[in-house]
């Protein structure tokens, strides 16, 4: 039987809600926005939380050692070990990225435009798995902001992520950063492991309602 929903996304979630979900990674957590939407959902669910920026993390780990079954972690994930220099958005930072920012970008969101690069360290996640002291519970929810550095992180996570019952990562549709995985290659990478596109969550436009970006659902195929 179809039903026809006619409740905006953020209500039914296209079958997410539906889930069981036990542990949420949160890759590119900022100061935990996403954690704030996601916790009434699945109030019982571990989270474990991934932010590289020093100060930014400060903020994020004073939250979650306030709160129950939700971790904080000092790293960029991605497809190496070691060290990486970012581009941290002074003024802005949910924006900052590991890649370089266009020039649309800054005419988009000006408070961009204010950077400086600073060292940060990154890991792929299947590597961080295997030391972590603990196995994540299933269902298993990821969700990934990472500024245009996606294929990155999958390539560095492909083993984690086949586990995983559902993927949400947002997906810029202009060039806002120099060399940004296309959504296309999203799509690719994740249905190479066994996901499909379910719809978006939400989305961002410009002035003239164009979509700039959007925050897209993949599901694992039954």
């Amino acid at each position: 039987m179809v039903k026809e929903y006619r409740r905006l996304p953020e209500y039914h979630l296209f079958g997410l809600r539906q889930m069981n979900i036990q542990t949420i990674l949160d890759i590119g957590a900022n100061t935990g926005q996403f954690v704030e939407w996601i916790r009434p959902i699945f109030p019982k669910a571990k989270i474990i939380s991934f932010e590289p920026q020093p100060d930014v993390f400060k903020h994020l780990q004073n939250l979650a050692q306030q709160a129950e079954n939700w971790i904080a972690v000092n790293i960029a994930l991605g497809d190496i070990e070691g060290s990486v220099q970012m581009n941290k958005h002074t003024e802005y930072s949910p924006s900052s990225s590991i890649l370089a920012s266009t020039k649309l970008n800054a005419q988009l969101y000006p408070s961009s435009a204010v950077q400086e690069k600073i060292d940060v360290t990154v890991a792929t996640l299947d590597n961080w798995s295997r030391e972590y002291s603990t196995p994540f519970e299933k269902s298993l929810l990821i969700k990934m902001d990472v500024q245009g550095f996606e294929s990155s992180v999958i390539r560095g996570a492909r083993e984690v992520i086949f586990g995983a019952d559902a993927v949400i990562t947002e997906v810029n549709v202009k060039k806002l950063y120099e060399n940004q995985t296309t959504f296309l290659e999203i799509v690719s990478m994740l249905s190479d492991l066994g996901f499909v596109y379910q719809s978006n969550i939400d989305c961002g436009l410009d002035s003239a309602s164009r979509v700039i970006s959007f925050d897209a659902l993949f599901m694992k195929m039954d």
